[in-house]
């Protein structure tokens, strides 16, 4: 009877662990960052995301900041096998005519926080990889607040 019974637990067991390795991640909900201030330079310098809905739909802002938090993006953000993911265009102009830079993000979710994969892609050239960056998930902005404070209009 024990054998039996040990055998009904293995097969029950089996099939919900197969079941929670195949279940996607739940949507992120906030904000989540690396963004800081380098103590040397002053140089702003990370990525931060705010997940939210619109018309329904699942989109991020993102802005990537390389020295400064110039602008944000509000882009669709996709599910994937391991996370989520989406890309930023930015459009540009140079001495040598208009050009788009594309960055990718991929995300992966780990307890309070997300790993970001970027990589960069300029005309036709493919995209490599860069290390991953750990955005942990914070209660209030500061990438994405320095960029809309930039939005607001100057006080006379």
């Amino acid at each position: 009877m024990a054998a039996t019974f040990f055998g009904v637990v293995v097969s029950l067991a089996i099939p919900a662990l197969a079941m929670a390795a195949d279940k996607a991640p739940s949507w992120p909900k906030g904000i989540y960052s690396s963004v800081s201030t380098h103590p040397e330079t002053g140089d702003m310098l990370g990525m931060e995301v705010r997940f939210f809905k619109r018309d329904g739909e699942p989109v991020v802002e993102a802005v990537i900041c390389e020295g400064w938090c110039n602008a944000s993006s509000i882009v669709p953000v996709q599910r994937t096998e391991r996370g989520f993911s989406f890309r930023v265009t930015e459009r540009f102009q140079s001495g040598d005519g208009p050009h788009s830079l594309v960055t990718y993000v991929e995300l992966i979710p780990q307890g309070r926080g997300l790993w970001a994969w970027t990589a960069l892609r300029q005309g036709k050239q493919s995209a490599e990889w860069n290390d991953a960056i750990w955005l942990r998930h914070v209660d209030e902005p500061y990438g994405l607040s320095i960029v809309h404070s930039q939005d607001a209009p100057s006080q006379p």
